[in-house]
């Protein structure tokens, strides 16, 4: 990777993609969550583990490959280096904006703590905040 906070949006964006993956996986065989805190089962039996009739790791797996996709593309040209931050940021805000909403849902509607969505909520605010400073580092074009 040709920088630093290319290589950490790379990563981050990975261990996001491993654990959408994860449970993307369990959620369609249905099978129990391994789980430290007890709550990711309720979250995953819970009513809200849908949207629009899609389970919801589904679209984090969505979002996490789009990240690694455009991080990799990236290093294949200087041209893209900085034009390809601007749509990872925007990726990396819905799925933050999603990991608000999906935290907010388990905590106050379910009543319950996922470790996962947790994980993806920290994963998250990581990929907006390296983006963010990366793209106010970066002369303009």
């Amino acid at each position: 990777m040709k920088n630093k906070f290319n290589t950490l949006l790379f990563v981050l964006s990975l261990i996001g993609f491993f654990i959408a993956l994860y449970l993307s996986r369990q959620y369609l065989a249905h099978q129990p969550v391994i789980c430290l805190t007890g709550g990711c089962e309720l979250t995953r039996l819970s009513p809200y583990s849908k949207i629009a009739g899609i389970y919801v790791p589904v679209y984090g797996l969505i979002g996490y490959s789009l990240i690694l996709i455009l991080s990799f593309l990236r290093t294949l040209k200087d041209r893209w280096e900085r034009t390809l931050l601007v749509p990872i940021l925007i990726i990396a805000g819905g799925g933050l904006l999603f990991s608000l909403y999906n935290n907010f849902v388990d905590w106050f509607l379910i009543k319950t703590f996922c470790q996962y969505c947790f994980a993806c909520l920290i994963i998250m605010v990581g990929l907006v905040a390296v983006a963010k400073i990366e793209l106010g580092r970066r002369p303009k074009i």
